[in-house]
């Protein structure tokens, strides 16, 4: 019971907060229980929220409603968490009206003495409350942006289960009491069987040596507690043993004459079916758990000896089992293999370490290229890979190929791992493609479930914590990749979370992870590159679909173009793309890239970057929602080209000296045009900004405009707008449309309106541009607007 639940709540301001959390492997009955909210972690000081133990279920705080157990003993808490209205509206507002207010919140017990936390995570208030904001704040500026999103569902090391207003949280190591206790229970059953079998045959033996032609000699003949027998003329010999006032039927043998009943073949094997399927039932819960160091299998463990072909031999003895390898051993091995159907639900857990044996340049597995995989399930169905120890993948002795895998996944279905732990690995730590690899694909990797994937080098060198290839309905929790990512054989590797197909004929669809820390020089930390299947990017039909990245944050501490240029997470040819997260570059290089996109939501920053995101360099990306903040950049915080039918949210700081623009819309060379395209952007001038805005040709199509903030542009060798063979509308930019009079330089575009700061009754409040022009050249004209009422 060492971590703690990962347990946001989004709430509404204008309500009470009712939460039903039910804790599975632990009795509360009694225990000191508290929660609070703060600010942030570590803030001294009265919370905002204190939680304290009641008995009333009107009260605020925390109450214990009921404990309750299973069939096997393990105990459920239901508790419920109540919060106040009153002291809900008293809460702090964050930023802009409509802006989401994150806190922080945990939830403590005391057991015997000892604190421990529960649960912790955001406390985050929805900013959209209507009905009770009359109390609001008036002093908070409107927004001009996207407003910001709660938090969603997220993984932890403790399993939680969502329903309406209601959460199951399951405590560590429960799941694994309660086969324990079942099997306890099992063998109690068996005992007080054995037990009960014993007694009829002592008594049996008893009674067939006191026989009586009747009932009622045999009673006249014995004591209380003695055993007699005799039968009822029928065939049918009867077992009675004497009671104070009578006897009482103890058995029965069966005999000829009793098989020879109509009814005799019910008294051998199962009395019902449904007898049968219990006692099978109950055989499949008694499987044995193996470890391969138990004989006949002998596995050494001593991290010399090569224990490949013992592992191989327990795993194909015990299939569909547990096979354990057990701690405080190192075991040296390598192509240990779960192939075909006759492996489905096979459970592999690795306490100890596999340490992967060098590969020599061997293969030891498919695939059109030398390939060396340590764990390889392929074509199965239900097979668990759980790594609480350790997969080493011994890098130091390995050859100069990126094909040294630890866990692979070939055609594998429904399939999972609750952790891995991985580390010095010369290629990936978990691969994921088809049952064949290659083209034509022959069965999808699908329905998987990964828990944790901790991948660790000691210097920078391998090619990915994980790598998706192929697969279907994928889900992974989270993933740490630390400097496995580098240069291999002359190549420099992705370096982190890659999803790629390698041709047209792989497929990646619902894929979704859900958090990602990666420390990488690989060329992108973070990437998703398919394929047209067709191989024809014009037709736009890729082969990632549905893919979502969720809260990662990738670093990069070199820029370098040796063996191929290290970058910022990519992202290419996909539909349906989510991904939101952050990148920083130890020193300056290239951020973001997305290309070839159709379908596009991110929320994204990127620091210490020439270019923090480029956007439809050599394809188009459409119908997306870009929000992104941009700081301590030297060029173009954000270049987009081939664009159309989106909005992007820009918030750019921290310029960094001559070329470094806030936004540059750059054509390439390609003459594209950008369609409905709405820019709403937050680019005040700082002292290193080169430019605000910079039209580099490119053709504006309709819908396409600026709004925003763009102040302290006057009288500085900065400009907030600068057309260059392009020019763009702008509506309400704080800096260029409200001013305090009528512009006297600059290009203005026929259309464009002028807002005074001041506005008064009795006067015009704003111009309108009514021809276009430069007073570089032929000035525009400008049009007072109707005068306000007295």
């Amino acid at each position: 019971m060492a971590h703690t639940a990962y347990l946001p709540i989004i709430a509404d301001r204008y309500g009470a907060v009712v939460r039903h959390i039910f804790v599975v492997g632990m009795d509360l009955t009694g225990l000191d229980m508290r929660a609070q909210v703060r600010l942030y972690g570590d803030v001294p000081g009265t919370p905002l929220v204190d939680l304290l133990a009641v008995g009333n279920g009107n009260a605020q705080g925390l109450r214990l409603v009921e404990v309750t157990s299973d069939d096997i003993g393990i105990p459920t808490s239901h508790v419920e968490l109540v919060i106040n209205e009153s002291t809900m509206e008293a809460l702090p507002y964050a930023g802009e009206i409509g802006d989401v207010t994150t806190l922080a919140w945990d939830w403590q017990v005391t057991i015997a003495g000892r604190k421990r936390r529960l649960a912790k995570g955001e406390f985050q208030i929805t900013g959209d409350g209507v009905t009770g904001a009359e109390a609001a704040p008036t002093n908070r500026i409107s927004p001009f942006g996207l407003p910001q999103r709660p938090v969603a569902d997220v993984w932890s090391s403790a399993r939680m289960t969502f329903g309406e207003e209601q959460v199951t949280v399951q405590i560590d190591g429960a799941d694994l009491v309660a086969p324990l206790a079942k099997k306890a229970d099992d063998a109690a059953a068996r005992a007080a069987s054995d037990a009960q079998t014993a007694n009829l045959a002592a008594g049996s033996a008893q009674a067939v040596s006191r026989y009586f032609t009747t009932r009622a000699a045999g009673e006249a003949a014995s004591a209380a507690g003695q055993a007699f027998a005799t039968d009822d003329g029928a065939g049918n010999v009867i077992y009675y043993k004497r009671t104070a006032s009578g006897s009482t039927e103890i058995g029965r043998a069966v005999t000829p004459g009793s098989l020879g009943a109509a009814d005799g073949a019910s008294r051998v094997g199962y009395g019902t079916t449904t007898a049968k399927a219990a006692l099978d039932a109950t055989a499949a819960k008694l499987a044995k758990v193996v470890y391969v160091t138990d004989p006949p299998w002998n596995a050494v463990g001593d991290g010399v000896t090569d224990d490949s072909a013992a592992i191989q031999a327990c795993i194909d003895a015990n299939k569909g089992g547990t096979i354990i390898l057990p701690a405080a051993k190192t075991f040296l091995a390598a192509g240990t293999v779960l192939s075909g159907s006759t492996y489905d639900d096979t459970t592999l857990r690795i306490e100890g370490i596999y340490l992967l044996k060098p590969s020599g340049g061997a293969s030891n597995f498919g695939g059109a290229s030398p390939f060396w995989g340590g764990l390889i399930v392929h074509d199965c169905d239900g097979v668990t890979v759980d790594i609480p120890g350790m997969i080493d993948g011994n890098r130091g002795n390995q050859t100069q190929w990126q094909q040294h895998h630890a866990v692979v996944f070939w055609g594998a279905t429904n399939f999972a791992a609750p952790r891995i732990n991985a580390r010095e690995v010369r290629g990936d730590a978990v691969y994921i493609s088809s049952k064949t690899n290659l083209a034509p694909m022959v069965k999808n990797s699908s329905n998987g479930q990964i828990g944790t994937i901790v991948a660790t080098n000691s210097d920078y060198d391998g090619r990915n914590a994980i790598s998706v290839v192929s697969g279907e309905n994928i889900v992974v929790g989270s993933v740490l990749g630390v400097k496995v990512g580098g240069v291999i054989n002359g190549e420099r590797m992705p370096g982190g979370v890659d999803i790629e197909p390698d041709g047209a004929w792989h497929l990646v669809k619902r894929l979704r992870i859900a958090s990602a820390i990666i420390d990488s020089v690989g060329t992108s930390g973070i990437a998703v590159i398919g394929h047209s299947k067709t191989e024809n990017d014009a037709v736009e039909d890729w082969n990632c679909v549905d893919v979502e990245i969720a809260d990662f944050s990738v670093f990069s501490p070199i820029a370098t173009t040796a063996n191929g240029a290290t970058g910022g997470p990519l992202f290419k040819r996909a539909k349906g793309l989510k991904v939101a997260g952050s990148f920083t570059q130890g020193q300056r290089g290239t951020g973001f890239t997305f290309d070839y996109i159709d379908g596009l939501i991110a929320d994204i920053r990127a620091s210490g970057v020439i270019r923090g995101a480029t956007f439809g360099v050599a394809g188009t990306v459409r119908n997306f929602d870009v929000r992104m903040t941009v700081y301590d950049h030297s060029g173009a915080a954000v270049q987009t080209t081939g664009v159309r039918d989106g909005r992007f949210s820009l918030q750019i700081r921290g310029a960094q000296g001559a070329g470094s623009y806030g936004l540059q819309l750059a054509d390439l060379g390609r003459g594209v045009t950008q369609t409905n395209v709405e820019y709403a952007v937050d680019i005040p001038y700082n002292a290193g900004l080169s430019g605000g805005i910079i039209v580099s040709s490119v053709l504006i199509g309709e819908g396409t405009h600026v709004t925003g903030r763009m102040t302290g542009y006057v009288g500085t060798a900065g400009a907030a707008l600068q057309f260059v063979g392009g020019v763009i509308p702008t509506k309400l930019v704080e800096g260029r449309n409200i001013r305090v009079a009528v512009p006297t330089a600059g290009l203005w575009l026929q259309r464009e309106q002028i807002w005074y700061t001041t506005p008064v009754a009795g006067a015009s409040p704003g111009a309108i541009c009514v021809q276009s022009g430069d007073f570089a050249g032929t000035p525009p004209q400008f049009k007072p607007m109707p005068i306000l009422a007295a």
